[in-house]
């Protein structure tokens, strides 16, 4: 065993073994700040004044929008204030024809007593040519709102159904309908005989 030779292994430093000079940082260019801080205060004053002028452009457009809604609301309203003043009005006449025929009846005939003619006989009348009446002008009114048509009539039958089903009253014992119809709220707002009876649209 003494005179073998044993494997002797070399081990080469991949490595140099000088030490290295410390690396100096770049070095970065001085940077202004005050100018950086200025344009950055420009342009956040500039989106200010986009986001503030883009606001009051929004804002009076959705109050022209609302200010439109509103005349329409009052001018649908006011119609059907009209509407139901007609009616009631024809409803009253149809009520007074019978009180009429009734009064007709009751007032006795008395007799008539002759007078004397007068010594110069007076000429006869003219005969007028009896007036025209004129048409009965046909109206309707008609409120849409979100899709869907509201007439008189259906408004009408709506406070009637509310009335007879809802009340357990009978529709025989309404004399007067008034209707009020707001639609911002979805509702309106009826008066039968004297009594708040509203409903959804």
């Amino acid at each position: 065993m003494s005179d073998e030779k044993k494997p002797v292994a070399t081990v080469k430093a991949s490595f140099s073994t000088k030490a290295a000079a410390p690396v100096a940082p770049a070095k970065k260019p001085a940077a202004k700040k005050p100018a950086v801080k200025a344009e950055a205060a420009k342009k956040a004053a500039a989106v200010r004044e986009a986001v503030t002028a883009a606001a009051g452009h929004a804002k009076a457009a959705a109050d022209k929008k609302v200010e439109e809604v509103e005349k329409n609301v009052q001018k649908v309203q006011d119609d059907v204030k009209k509407e139901v003043k007609k009616v009631e009005k024809k409803v009253e006449k149809k009520a007074e024809a019978p009180k009429k025929a009734v009064e007709k009846k009751a007032v006795e005939k008395k007799p008539v007593e002759k007078k004397a003619a007068p010594a110069a006989a007076k000429k006869p009348a003219a005969k007028k040519a009896p007036a025209k009446k004129p048409q009965a002008i046909r109206t309707s009114v008609v409120l849409q709102f979100k899709g869907n048509d509201y007439t008189e009539e259906r408004l009408i039958q709506s406070a009637k159904d509310r009335w007879q089903y809802d009340l357990g009253r009978n529709v025989e014992d309404i004399k007067s309908i008034e209707i009020y119809v707001k639609p911002e709220d979805s509702k309106a707002y009826s008066v039968i005989n004297g009594e708040d009876v509203p409903f959804d649209l």
